[in-house]
């Protein structure tokens, strides 16, 4: 599978990015069995509350079938992620904020083997998406559990509330794709691929070196020498 592949397995955590404190290392299969067990529990909690349903929504904007709904929403899906991922080069190469917090986030990523990163990126995405779309978005609404999952996304720094309003963006827009369609696999496949290409950008990412304007926004950051 390519999962723990690397000599380096665990991502060193630095509580506050101080000198003298002792990393807290945080194991990739450790938060993917994290995402696992909250996927378990929020299947769950859906499954009690909703007869068994668990990729549907309960009362779906469109009243389509089966089918239809589970092909709209993995087109809606796969074409969001294409713009978050665009999005998301594009503000790292012009934002002052978003760059800032790409360098601050490399080293969790840049240990990595591809393998972890796809085991992340799949379990993230069916904890994230079972417990915000799948179980809260038919009670609280697209808005409010846009909000939610946006503020679960801070992280330390100055850019914590740039990137949580970005997250909560991005969770309204996967809630929407869930309630209009009525299917849950759109949102799946997109936190999923944004997910994993993102943190293969974050690894890859060479914030040292000068980046084209408008090159590689769906590839590496381009390095010297070609």
């Amino acid at each position: 599978s390519g999962v723990g592949s690397r000599p380096v397995a665990a991502i060193s955590v630095h509580p506050r990015g101080g000198r003298g404190i002792r990393p807290r290392v945080v194991k990739p299969r450790a938060i993917a069995a994290a995402y696992a067990l909250l996927a378990a529990l929020s299947a769950g909690l859906a499954i009690a509350l909703r007869d068994g349903r668990v990729l549907s929504h309960p009362d779906p904007v469109l009243p389509l079938g089966p089918t239809t709904a589970t092909l709209a929403s993995l087109g809606l899906g796969v074409s969001l992620a294409g713009v978050i991922i665009g999005s998301s080069r594009l503000l790292v190469a012009r934002v002052e904020w978003a760059g800032r917090l790409a360098r601050e986030l490399r080293p969790f990523a840049r240990v990595l083997s591809t393998g972890q990163i796809v085991l992340l990126s799949v379990f993230s995405s069916l904890g994230e998406e079972l417990f915000f779309r799948s179980l809260l978005t038919p009670v609280l609404g697209v808005i409010l559990s846009g909000v939610l999952f946006g503020l679960v996304h801070q992280v330390r720094g100055p850019s914590r509330w740039w990137w949580a309003g970005w997250a909560a963006i991005v969770g309204v827009l996967l809630g929407a794709i869930y309630a209009v369609t009525g299917s849950l696999v759109g949102p799946l496949v997109c936190h999923a691929l944004v997910n994993g290409r993102n943190l293969l950008f974050l690894r890859d990412f060479e914030p040292e070196r000068r980046r084209r304007p408008l090159g590689g926004l769906f590839g590496r950051a381009p390095h010297a020498g070609g």
